[in-house]
């Protein structure tokens, strides 16, 4: 992605973004706060490139098209016994 210049500070930018707002419950946000003074580094610094690289891995193609579970796919995953012991 091409950098652009901001108009009001000259800054270069790195296009548009969309921001997300994340709800953790207080123990890990405690934590997530921990590792940040730890990191020395904010939220979205230490955020982004773990969002990134998760989102990267994920086949869209494969979500859109789960593999189908028919009758031989459940016989083929039985965990039943035939040795006929108990």
């Amino acid at each position: 992605m091409a950098s652009l210049i901001h108009p009001r500070t000259g800054r270069p930018s790195k296009g548009k973004r969309h921001t997300f707002t994340v709800k953790l419950d207080m123990d890990r946000a405690v934590k997530l706060v921990q590792i940040l003074k730890l990191v020395d580094m904010n939220g979205i610094a230490y955020l982004t490139p773990i969002i990134e690289a998760h989102l990267d891995a994920i086949d869209l193609d494969q979500l859109r098209n789960p593999p189908r579970r028919g009758p031989a796919a459940m016989m083929k995953n039985s965990t039943t016994s035939t040795s006929g012991t108990l």
